[in-house]
């Protein structure tokens, strides 16, 4: 019993091999779909005739628009490559899809066996398609269709948004308006006469604390020049003086008073500045 099961096994392992290598697709093996006037390659045969010509008719006007190119690709699957990514990136570039120097191309791949699909883009296409807005078009119109094995409705839903993100205008950077340039300036004036104030206070500060300082040294030295002579005796014999007693009059306040520079600190700012494929 043992032995046909083994060998039941092993056949079962040959056929499934076999079959995986016949769903193998090189990417020299796909058919370009512009030889063929149209924008759809579907090798896995995914979709439906309507849902062909519904996807050639979108691509078509959106190239005569503004020259940018949609071509969707269906495979059974992307081995023998590395990844589903790996393999778009070289069918794209081996097509060369979008315009030379516009780099305006899109690639729209569905891989049915691996269950993944992945859209690539040109370089000329990072700010009308980031993948951002790549990840939202999968997660939000594609892939919940393919889950529920609906191809030929999210491969239309996801061609109709991509088309829509690459008729919309660059978004054009906002000009500061007179308002908020009018504030800028007040806010930079504000702090101008602030640093301005807080310099020249710092600057008397330190000025009057000299004056203040030379004036109570002026006291000092005065007072020391006036002697009380009154309690003083001398001895007329020996012409030596008996007892001596001088008193001072001298300004008893210490120099706590002098002055301390005003100090304020500074503080720094910091600031952070602050996206393509999916499964099903």
């Amino acid at each position: 019993m043992l032995k046909p099961t083994v060998t039941t096994g092993l056949m079962s392992l040959v056929v499934l091999s076999q079959s995986a290598i016949a769903l193998a697709v090189t990417v020299q093996e796909i058919p370009n779909p512009r030889r063929m006037n149209s924008w759809v390659a579907d090798t896995a045969d995914l979709l439906t005739p309507q849902t062909e010509a519904q996807i050639n008719r979108i691509a078509t006007e959106l190239a005569a628009k503004n020259s940018s190119e949609i071509t969707v690709v269906t495979v059974p699957t992307t081995k023998p490559s590395a990844s589903s990514k790996a393999f778009a990136t070289q069918l794209f570039n081996t097509w060369k899809i979008g315009k030379q120097g516009k780099n305006n191309g899109v690639l729209f791949l569905i891989s049915k066996r691996d269950r993944r699909t992945e859209i690539e883009t040109g370089t000329g296409l990072t700010t009308l398609l980031p993948s951002s807005k790549i990840e939202i078009i999968l997660t939000q119109k594609v892939t919940p269709q393919y889950k529920q094995g609906k191809f030929d409705q999210g491969t239309l839903a996801g061609t109709l948004a991509i088309a829509q993100a690459l008729s919309e205008p660059p978004v054009a950077p906002t000009p500061p308006s007179a308002l908020s340039e009018a504030a800028s300036s007040v806010l930079l004036w504000i702090l101008v006469g602030g640093f301005v104030t807080t310099f020249f206070f710092t600057v008397y500060s330190i000025i009057s604390g000299i004056i203040k300082w030379l004036k109570n040294l002026t006291v000092v030295r005065s007072s020391h020049s006036e002697v009380d002579y009154s309690s003083s005796t001398w001895d007329s014999d020996n012409s030596s003086s008996s007892s001596s007693s001088y008193s001072f009059s001298s300004d008893s306040s210490s120099d706590s008073d002098s002055s301390s520079s005003s100090s304020s600190d500074f503080g720094g700012g910091s600031s952070d500045g602050g996206g393509s494929g999916d499964s099903w």
